[in-house]
């Protein structure tokens, strides 16, 4: 008998059967939710920002006043304008579908992620990392049905980080100048998404400049940083004078203390608590991860990406970030800014651990 063919037959019949199985999980879980009450409040507004956009022609919050930068996430409402021409007598359902729809988007390109990740691997290592994959978003159903529903930006956010890193993975492999703009512009127009996101899109070009595979590589990362930071520029300077702000009302309002002593001191250790439910919701690829920085630290670190050694320090500094400088006003059943924006990252950290030896 031959046992390899027999494992390999395993794995893969196996892998589409948690792939099956997962779908149906989490599409049950969404379902459950798909209400009106399942709609988060602050949703709304980018639903009457949509309709400000086109009664008016403008992005305002109010009938007849200035533009307004209250969005965090500017970019957002390129989904959420077709949702409300699509159903225009039913806000909630309009945030539902933007939500839902980015989910899905995301899905999809995270097994795009996987697929490309692994590219270089055996059959057998392919299916273990899809595996893993499906079973860390079947296990976080809860909080994954709760943001694909919430009319919330969270899915569009991960769906764009997604989006970039599956285009860096296409960089690293091509080294050409196309890619490299490609990669320049998506790192710019991620202040448009969310402007935390810049964590990201800084650190990874720098990381690539710091560790290079190759000189081309090195001076490609170049471009790639002085694009991101031009681009940001450009939008901060546009902003300024269309909303004569640089940067969103939110900034103002939780940087610089405007809501008072009392709030910060009622959720100062919300972001410690978000953080360990981070954890706890993907402790199997925290699991592969830590395995891998204990047991082979120096052979990951030689053979890994510039890709996947920005992506650990990005997720450190914004974990960081995100303890010490976020206020987050949140009631505690919600998801936080730390679960929202780090799953794309951490899904392709544990796909270079352990799994492709860190070859992108």
């Amino acid at each position: 008998m031959n046992y390899s063919s027999y494992v390999r037959g395993a794995l893969r019949y196996g892998t589409w059967l948690l792939f099956a199985v997962a779908v149906i999980i989490i599409i049950d879980k969404i379902a459950s939710r798909f209400v009106g009450l399942s709609v988060w409040d602050d949703s709304y507004m980018f639903v009457r920002y949509a309709d400000m956009v086109l009664t008016e022609g403008k992005i305002a919050f109010n009938p007849g006043g200035a533009p307004t930068y209250g969005l965090t996430s500017r970019a957002y409402l390129l989904v959420v304008l077709p949702m409300r021409l699509l159903v225009s007598d039913s806000p909630a359902l309009a945030a539902i579908l933007s939500s839902a729809f980015s989910g899905v988007l995301m899905f999809v390109a995270l097994m795009f992620i996987v697929k490309q990740a692994t590219a270089s691997e055996d059959r057998e290592t392919r299916y273990v990392a899809f595996a893993l994959i499906l079973f860390s978003l079947a296990y976080s159903r809860e909080s994954l049905a709760a943001h694909f529903v919430s009319g919330m930006d969270t899915m569009f956010a991960l769906l764009y980080l997604s989006g970039y890193v599956l285009v860096s993975l296409w960089h690293l492999r091509n080294l050409s100048r196309l890619s490299s703009v490609v990669v320049g512009c998506l790192g710019g127009l991620a202040f448009a998404v969310r402007p935390d996101l810049l964590i990201y899109t800084t650190i990874l070009p720098v990381m690539g400049i710091l560790f290079p595979d190759t000189q081309r590589a090195r001076k490609l990362a170049v471009w790639i940083l002085g694009g991101t930071v031009l681009l940001v520029l450009v939008q901060t300077g546009i902003c300024a004078l269309y909303f004569k702000s640089p940067l969103p009302l939110p900034f103002y309002a939780k940087g610089l203390g405007l809501y008072g002593q009392l709030i910060h001191e009622q959720y100062r250790l919300t972001p410690w608590t978000e953080v360990r439910h981070f954890v706890a919701s993907f402790a199997a690829l925290f699991i592969v991860i830590a395995a891998s920085l204990i047991m082979v630290p120096k052979h990951w670190w030689r053979k890994g990406s510039s890709l996947d050694k920005g992506l650990l320090l990005s997720t450190l500094v914004f974990i960081g970030y995100y303890l010490l400088f976020v206020l987050q006003v949140m009631p505690t059943h919600r998801d936080s800014t730390i679960r929202r924006y780090l799953r794309s990252c951490i899904w392709r950290l544990d796909l270079s651990y352990l799994l492709t030896g860190g070859s992108p």
